[in-house]
């Protein structure tokens, strides 16, 4: 898959697909030299009839030994893939104007020249095809040239003239795509979808050899029907909010009283205790320790540091190779309710484990004793290991045992309880080592050579995706250069602002009017000031003991924030009305007191009406820092960027409702995060980042009639 690098392709760069130095050194005929120059003079003239409305006439120089000829050769394909199987594809005819000399051919189709022996094509001269990156908005031009005629021959004065041209873009058939309305432009490219381009012609490998110098992703060849292709990947597809944290950084450490659940706003707000979709993921590793109890799945790119104390997790564990070490439990009780499984080696030694559902291993087992392997419920639970394993003291498995290695059965711990399998034993191991005193298996022993893979459990997946419902931030960037302007965001109106900024002094210095006589609060007032409707600019909003009430009964509500967010003391910012939701932006250009981009401590709160996360969202620089202590309340989602991530604490008797996402590299003392499921049905834009991307597709279809 395929994206440019910024270019427009012009001059004459040769790229050879074959036999350069024979094509080079057959080049110093006077012949073949003035057909050469000729082909270049035809482009200009073709380019200067395609600017300029009517026609223009063309000497083509008798040449000694050849002739010149058009030919109906070549074709563009355009094929537009959507999610579900959707597609459609429209062509157009090429052709070409080719002078050709013994076994020599010089060809001008589409804006190149390409030159042609048996050993091999040559480019000449490069067509007019360009992309760009800028402003995250990955773009490819590829003009296309019809070249029609009548007859083959075309010798002396040339006539071409402007004709009606085939539209590639306009001739996809909308009614076939769910996401493209009828008359609505195939711009920008619909997240999911797909975009190639096939060129057929007889010089498909000068065409190869162009695309190869100038694309990053690869070019595919039939050579058997003279074409060559390339696809580009659309914006990826909308995504919804799935877990209670996401974690983009390295370590992530979670520890000291901390718990995850859910509930769903769409039936109310949240009560406890909560259900069992709080989900936490992290692409580095997992460092749990004292009290952690997660209602939902573990999901960690690199495995975990060490489980220590207490640890229970109510859905699947899965962890990858941690590059660290072994996976390794280090004293204390954790349960894991549902199937574990783990890239890594793995030991228990020290620590009474309770498995309630399949035990995984992708790996080496070091040493298994003091743990159980159960399942409550009616099926029994099995331990896979795809390498090496000892099963020492203590332990217990009800299931079966695979082992696709070398099997130990010790008594590791001197005199303690024999390892106990319930079910059967299934080893590639010829010579189970260990006594067979030392250990009670109810079931057979089988030893065959191979266990098939079928009979096996793959491990469960750790990848967490690249994309994390961000807005493309070239879109951010452009909204921010819109409305630092005042003659394009809603601040005039707005009562409580004052330029770009919210008539709010610190503290309990919030002003209830704006003009030339503001006044401060009383006693008696309510120190509530109100935003409605519209798209705002913000120097930073810094709240001390305020209330900010973001109303959007009659609209969405956007603030694009240059520096920070600060609400300390009782400040409370809240969305009383379901009928729209609220996005703040904040871009972190100077940062609060405390030295962050976004900052709430002192039982300051973030509120939604019936707790719905999905009516607010702060989506901070992801290169600035996030923190939340102190009796802090956050409903919504809190999104730091879903590639580097802007590095974020939450700490200390903090509670949140809804998802964060970030660079979280501290989560201690007393933290409760319940998601919000109904965040799962609202779809959020990813970006259009990486080398196989397309936003634009700009094709300019023309057609010149050659007559000679």
């Amino acid at each position: 898959m395929v994206l440019l690098a910024g270019l427009v392709l012009a001059g004459a760069t040769v790229v050879v697909v074959a036999g350069s130095t024979a094509i080079n050194e057959a080049q110093d005929g006077t012949s073949y030299s003035t057909a050469e120059q000729s082909m270049q003079s035809l482009d200009a003239e073709i380019q200067e009839t395609l600017a300029n409305d009517g026609g223009q006439s063309f000497d083509l120089p008798p040449i000694e030994n050849g002739n010149w000829k058009r030919v109906d050769d070549g074709a563009v394909t355009l094929t537009l893939e959507g999610s579900g199987g959707s597609s459609d594809s429209v062509s157009t005819d090429l052709g070409a104007i080719v002078y050709e000399q013994g076994e020599r051919t010089l060809a001008y189709q589409n804006g190149a020249i390409f030159e042609r022996t048996g050993e091999g094509t040559a480019v000449t001269s490069e067509p007019q095809i360009g992309y760009r990156t800028r402003n995250d908005e990955p773009t490819l031009n590829i003009p296309v040239v019809q070249l029609l005629g009548t007859g083959n021959g075309v010798d002396g004065r040339v006539r071409f003239e402007q004709q009606p041209a085939t539209d590639l873009l306009e001739s996809i058939d909308r009614s076939k795509f769910a996401s493209i309305g009828a008359g609505e432009p195939i711009n920008p490219i619909r997240p999911g979808m797909e975009v190639t381009l096939t060129i057929e012609s007889q010089y498909y490998e000068g065409w190869g050899a162009v695309l190869e110098s100038r694309l990053s992703a690869p070019i595919s060849y039939d050579h058997t029907n003279e074409q060559v292709s390339f696809t580009l990947q659309g914006p990826s597809p909308a995504t919804s909010v799935s877990t209670s944290i996401t974690a983009v950084g390295g370590v992530l450490p979670v520890t000291n009283t901390i718990s995850t659940d859910s509930y769903d706003s769409a039936n109310g707000p949240y009560s406890a205790p909560g259900g069992s979709n709080g989900d936490v993921w992290t692409r580095g590793s997992l460092d749990p320790s004292s009290a952690v109890t997660i209602r939902g799945d573990v999901r960690a790119e690199e495995g975990v540091e060490q489980i220590t104390n207490t640890l229970e997790v109510y859905g699947t564990t899965a962890l990858g190779d941690n590059p660290s070490g072994t996976t390794v439990f280090a004293g204390g009780s954790p349960v894991f309710r549902d199937t574990f499984s783990t890239k890594d080696t793995f030991e228990t030694a020290g620590s009474s484990v309770t498995f309630q559902g399949d035990v995984i291993v992708d790996n080496d087992v070091v040493l298994f004793d003091g743990s159980v392997i159960e399942d409550p419920g009616p099926d029994e639970a099995d331990m896979y290991v795809d390498g090496d394993a000892e099963i020492g003291s203590g332990a217990v498995i009800e299931g079966d045992l695979y082992v696709r290695g070398d099997l130990e059965f010790s008594d590791n711990t001197g005199g303690g309880a024999k390892p106990y399998v319930k079910g059967d034993v299934i080893t590639t191991d010829q010579n189970i080592e260990g006594n067979p005193s030392e250990v009670v298996v109810d079931g057979t022993v089988q030893q065959p050579s191979t266990i098939p893979s079928s009979s096996m459990e793959d491990p469960l997946e750790t990848d967490v995706p690249a994309d994390l419902t961000e807005r493309n931030p070239s879109e951010v960037n452009s909204d921010f250069q819109t409305f630092s302007n005042p003659g394009d965001r809603d601040n005039t109106a707005a009562t409580y602002i004052s330029g770009n900024e919210l008539i709010c002094g610190g503290l309990s210095q919030c002003y209830k009017n704006a003009g030339p006589n503001p006044q401060l609060w009383s006693n008696d007032d309510t120190n509530t000031i109100r935003l409605e409707a519209g798209d705002y600019y913000l120097n930073a909003i810094d709240l001390g003991n305020t209330n900010l009430e973001l109303d959007t009964s009659n609209g969405p509500i956007r603030i694009f924030v240059r520096d920070y967010v600060s609400v300390i003391g009782s400040s409370t910012i809240s969305v009383p009305s379901a009928e729209n939701d609220v996005e703040i932006y904040v871009d972190g250009q100077s940062t609060s007191s405390g030295g962050h981009a976004f900052y709430m401590t002192g039982s300051s709160k973030f509120t939604t009406t019936g707790d719905q996360a999905s009516l607010m969202s702060v989506y901070v620089n992801p290169s600035k820092s996030m923190e939340l202590n102190s009796d802090a309340s956050f409903t919504g989602l809190l999104h730091g960027g879903s590639s580097s991530g802007a590095d974020t604490k939450v700490t200390n008797d903090v509670d949140m409702y809804g998802s964060m996402i970030g660079d979280v590299t501290e989560v201690s003392s007393n933290f409760e995060i319940h998601y919000d499921e109904a965040l799962s049905s609202r779809s959020y834009v990813t970006s259009v980042s990486g080398s196989d991307r397309i936003l634009y597709l700009q094709m300019k279809n023309r057609a010149v009639s050659v007559d000679g």
